[in-house]
């Protein structure tokens, strides 16, 4: 295994857990669910440096055997379906989307403090 595999599946361990946890409670759960997802998004992104969007799918998956054990089948496949959507597309893409744009600005703003 390689290293950034191995990192994938201890954050999508922590986040399984975290999702294991908050399931006690109902009325927040949905709502913590989501902030993680948004959270661990640009984790992802900072901790492995070489593909993240695919390493995503691992730690989306990893996440969702936690979500069938805790909620039943039926239910976690479901909530495993919202967190590949929330987490592996909206915010690890747009993470890396903010990372490249950021990376574009500060060359742009070094070729210009060079010219003067």
């Amino acid at each position: 295994m390689t290293y950034e595999f191995k990192k994938s599946l201890i954050i999508g361990s922590v986040m399984g857990l975290i999702f294991w946890l908050i399931s006690y409670f109902e009325y927040f759960s949905i709502l913590i669910s989501l902030a993680m997802c948004v959270l661990f998004g640009p984790l992802t992104v900072w901790q492995i440096r070489k593909k993240p969007n695919s390493y995503a799918l691992v730690i989306s998956l990893t996440s969702g055997v936690f979500l069938i054990f805790s909620y039943g089948f039926k239910i976690g496949a479901i909530y495993t379906l919202g967190v590949l959507s929330v987490y592996g597309i909206m915010s690890v893409q747009f993470s890396i989307a903010l990372e490249n744009s950021y990376d574009n600005i500060r060359f742009i703003a070094s070729k210009f403090k060079k010219r003067k």
